[in-house]
C-alpha cells in the first residue's frame, strides 16, 4: 500500500475545497433569495400606484412627465420606460418581475465581478462580493423591491463603468462607455450623477473631449428636469430648518452605513447582527486596505463617502445602496490582503450569516404584509388606486400564502 504524500501542497488543495464550498453556498443562498421574492406581493404603495400609472401613459409622454406620480419632486425618464416596457410586456403577473429583478442582480454580481477582476482582486473575493450583495441592507432593500429596479441599473452601471475605468481600452473607448454609462444611470435615477466621479480619470488623457462630453450630459440632464418639473435637485426655495435637516440625513447616513448605529436615519435601539459585522467590515478596511492611495481606492472612497448627499429630504437604507456597494468592493480589497491567508474565508462566513437572515427577513416581511394590509382591505387602502387594479394585486398576494 502506497502511503507517501500526494504532491500537491495540501493548504492548496484545502483553499480549492474552500472555495467550492464557498460558491455551492452562495448558489444556495442566491436560489434561496429568489425563492423568497418570487413569493413577494407587489409593494402595495409605490409599485400598483406606478404600475398602474405608467399603463395609461404613452411611451411619448415618458421624457416629458415627472416620474412616479404627478407633481412628484423626480425625473427618472428611464427609469419610467424601464417598467413601462416590464409593465406592457407582463401586466399583472407578478412572477416575470421576479425574474427580472432577479436577472438584475446576477447582472450586478457579473459587473462587479468583472470590476472586482480589474481592480486585480483574487477570484477569492467574489463569493464575498455575493453574499454581501444581499447581505448589505443598503443594496437588498433595491434588489427586492421593483419600484427600485432603477437603483439597482444605476448600481450596474456604476459597476460597469469602473471596470472599463480601470481595463486596457484606448482611452477614447473608455470616454465613449462611460458617456453611454453615465446617462443610462442619470435617465435611471438622480444619484446617477455619481459617476461623475469617472470624469478626472477621463479627464486626466482626454481634457477637453472629457468635458464637453460630461458637461454636455450634465447641463442636458438638469435642463430636462427643470423643464418637466420646474427644478434642480429638490432642494429649491427650501429653509434653514430643511437644509439642517437634510445635512443630519447625510450625517446619519454616513454612520449608518460605516457602523450600522443609525438606521434610517434614527439611532438604533437595539443590537442586531448587522451592527458589530458592519463595524468589523470597516475595521478591516481602515487596518488591511493596501495602497490607500491608489487611484482605485479613492475613487471608492469618494463614492462611500460622498454619495450619501443623494438621501434628499430624509434618510432610507435604500438610498446608500451605490456607497454600499464601494464599501463592498473597499472591504474586498481589505480581505485579499495576503496578511492573513484564510481572511476572505472567514469574512465570507461572517456576511453570509449576514445574508441568510436578510433572506428571513424578507420573507417575514413579505408574509407581514399580506396579512397587515393585502388580507383585511378588500378595497384598496388608497383612494387614487381604482378597485379592479387591487382587486388583482390582492388576488395575487392571497394566492402566495395558500
Amino acid at each position: 500500500m502506497d502511503l507517501s504524500l500526494p504532491d500537491r501542497p495540501l493548504p492548496h488543495a484545502i483553499r480549492r475545497s474552500a472555495m467550492t464550498i464557498m460558491w455551492a453556498c452562495t448558489a444556495v443562498l442566491m436560489i434561496g433569495l429568489f425563492v423568497v421574492m418570487a413569493r413577494e406581493p407587489f409593494e402595495y404603495v409605490d409599485d400598483l400606484a406606478w404600475l398602474y400609472r405608467l399603463g395609461n401613459q404613452r411611451f411619448a409622454e415618458i421624457p416629458f412627465s415627472p416620474a412616479w406620480m404627478d407633481g412628484s419632486p423626480f425625473y427618472r425618464p428611464g427609469a419610467e420606460l424601464l417598467l413601462k416596457l416590464l409593465h406592457s410586456a407582463f401586466g399583472w403577473h407578478l412572477l416575470p418581475y421576479r425574474i427580472v429583478q432577479f436577472g438584475a442582480l446576477l447582472l450586478l454580481l457579473w459587473t462587479t465581478s468583472v470590476a472586482a477582476a480589474r481592480l486585480n482582486l483574487p477570484g477569492s473575493t467574489v463569493p464575498l462580493l455575493a453574499v454581501f450583495l444581499i447581505g448589505s441592507p443598503f443594496i437588498s432593500g433595491s434588489v427586492i423591491w421593483l419600484s427600485e429596479l432603477p437603483h439597482v441599473v444605476v448600481l450596474i452601471c456604476f459597476a460597469a463603468g469602473l471596470a472599463v475605468v480601470f481595463s486596457s481600452r484606448s482611452e477614447g473607448m473608455k470616454l465613449t462607455l462611460c458617456a453611454i454609462l453615465f446617462v443610462a444611470a442619470l435617465s435611471m435615477k438622480e444619484n446617477g450623477l455619481a459617476l461623475l466621479v469617472f470624469y478626472p480619470f477621463l479627464a486626466a488623457s482626454l481634457p477637453v473631449r472629457a468635458t464637453l462630453v460630461f458637461g454636455a450630459i450634465t447641463l442636458g440632464y438638469f435642463a430636462m428636469r427643470a423643464a418637466t418639473i420646474g427644478h434642480g435637485m429638490g432642494l429649491a426655495n427650501a429653509s434653514p430648518v430643511d437644509i439642517h435637516s437634510y445635512v443630519v440625513n447625510i450625517a446619519s447616513q454616513v454612520i449608518a452605513l460605516w457602523t450600522r448605529l443609525t438606521k434610517w436615519g434614527e439611532p438604533i435601539h437595539e443590537l442586531r447582527y448587522e451592527t458589530p459585522l458592519q463595524l468589523a467590515s470597516t475595521a478591516l478596511i481602515a487596518l488591511l486596505l493596501p495602497k490607500w492611495r491608489s487611484r482605485p481606492a479613492i475613487l471608492l472612497l469618494i463614492v462611500a463617502l460622498g454619495c450619501a448627499v443623494f438621501s434628499y429630504a430624509y434618510a432610507r437604507d435604500r438610498h446608500l445602496a451605490l456607497p454600499a456597494l464601494a464599501y463592498g468592493l473597499l472591504l474586498a480589497m481589505a480581505t485579499s490582503s495576503q496578511r492573513i491567508r484564510w481572511l476572505p474565508v472567514l469574512v465570507w462566513m461572517a456576511w453570509s450569516v449576514q445574508a441568510a437572515l436578510t433572506v428571513r427577513d424578507v420573507h417575514r416581511a413579505s408574509v407581514d404584509l399580506i396579512e397587515r394590509v393585502y388580507r383585511p382591505n378588500v378595497t384598496p387602502p388608497m383612494p387614487a388606486l381604482p378597485v379592479h387594479v387591487w382587486e388583482i394585486a390582492r388576488s395575487t398576494a392571497l394566492s402566495l400564502r395558500n
